[in-house]
């Protein structure tokens, strides 16, 4: 692998900026499109449309296919700002948009899926972990799956889905790997149940697939993947060298930390509102202004961790060798970190509000609301990714897989 020549470099970054300021002219649009997603329980097809054509979901597709083949950061960089206008926007953009990345680590053959006569070619939902009811069976050149999947977010506007499932191994099944199996909108039925307290626009639907062929071409081992074994994939980019545990947690650590920074903002807007009319030496209420302190450090240095990380990765993937495992565990820590401390923020500026934060026209009860279901993402644990990284730190063996 080698690293980017000047002009390829400077290139690349012209495009990052590109992106994310398109991304910051669609923010008036996305909010002033918030409350309709969240009734609507899930994301505006004008929302959807807005992101193909600002070229979101090519950010991280391979070049051979039509992509920009980005740095994640310069992806997760957009995430962030489209979900200071609509937190399940930027959900669903993130989430789908991880799936163009991990479909690169498929075979070239995978790549049907950005055939341009198909309807929505660049959306992939995926499911949550594979379901105990799921049904595979190995046959001639593939798979056979059944069952339901729940927690795909942004599905009804994909015509592809990734549905984890354990496949047997041995015969008497006790032995299982675990294989992403892409399907297409043909294959699969959508049951609409995504009624929850937080991330309500996000349509996190269930996929309902009934005795389906899987061509191999179409399936990838998830084991594999996350040890970087990936003999199958062809494409051998900087960009997909990355851990796939890491892009699949700050994708779902990014859209709250744009949501703690939305919260800031508005902190402040509504404490210069008390104070309009007030001479410039007025005292003013001092416990809001080390709350806007606090909060404006410690978000800065979110911030700063996410691009440093992010930074002595690409740095150790240039020269082509393999992330140390403690730099694997420390990012993956700081991921789930991050969203702790985004959380905090927002929770601080709730209670900081006082009465006013609970009215529905206040957007500042529904970036809690949401920031309370990022939090309870499984990937978000920060007592199993905490105790890990520091095992490693004592000289203990490390204990996570998803690495």
């Amino acid at each position: 692998m080698t690293s980017l020549t000047l002009s390829q470099a400077q290139q690349h970054s012209v495009e990052k900026g590109d992106f994310l300021a398109k991304a910051r002219e669609l923010g008036s649009k996305l909010a002033d499109r918030a409350s309709a997603c969240e009734r609507n329980r899930r994301v505006p097809e004008e929302t959807i449309a807005d992101f193909v054509g600002a070229g979101f979901f090519d950010m991280l597709k391979p070049r051979q296919f039509g992509g920009h083949e980005l740095d994640p950061l310069a992806f997760l960089e957009v995430c962030i700002e489209v979900s200071r206008h609509c937190a399940s926007s930027g959900w669903v953009l993130g989430i789908l948009g991880a799936h163009v990345w991990r479909l690169a680590l498929f075979p070239d053959r995978a790549a049907e899926v950005w055939n341009k006569e198909q309807s929505l070619p660049e959306l992939i939902a995926a499911s949550s972990p594979p379901p105990p009811e799921s049904r595979v069976q190995t046959v001639e050149n593939g798979y056979r799956i059944s069952g339901q999947w729940a927690f795909a977010s942004g599905v009804d506007h994909c015509g592809w889905a990734l549905l984890a499932a354990d496949v047997p191994v041995s015969e008497n099944s006790r032995h299982t790997f675990q294989y992403f199996f892409l399907v297409p909108r043909s294959d699969f039925e959508i049951h609409d149940v995504w009624h929850a307290a937080g991330l309500k626009g996000t349509g996190t639907n269930v996929v309902v697939v009934d005795d389906a062929f899987v061509p191999d071409y179409r399936t990838s081992s998830e084991a594999e993947v996350l040890m970087q074994r990936m003999h199958s994939m062809d494409n051998k980019g900087a960009t997909y060298r990355y851990p796939w545990g890491l892009i699949l947690s700050y994708i779902i650590t990014a859209p709250v930390i744009g949501m703690a920074d939305a919260a800031l903002d508005r902190y402040v807007e509504f404490v210069k509102g008390k104070l309009r009319g007030s001479a410039r030496d007025e005292q003013g209420d001092p416990f809001a202004h080390l709350l806007i302190a606090r909060t404006r450090t410690t978000l800065d240095c979110v911030q700063m961790r996410l691009r440093q990380n992010f930074d002595d990765m690409a740095r150790i993937i240039t020269e082509a060798v393999e992330i140390p495992l403690e730099l694997r565990a420390r990012c993956r820590w700081e991921a789930s970190w991050m969203t702790e401390c985004s959380v905090d923020i927002i929770r601080s500026i709730f209670d900081g509000m006082g009465g006013r934060a609970i009215l529905d026209d206040n957007t500042i009860q529904r970036l809690l609301r949401d920031a309370q279901a990022v939090k309870a993402h499984r990937i978000n644990n920060t007592a199993s990714t905490g105790s890990n990284f520091g095992r490693l730190q004592v000289g203990l063996a490390n204990k996570e897989f998803f690495l």
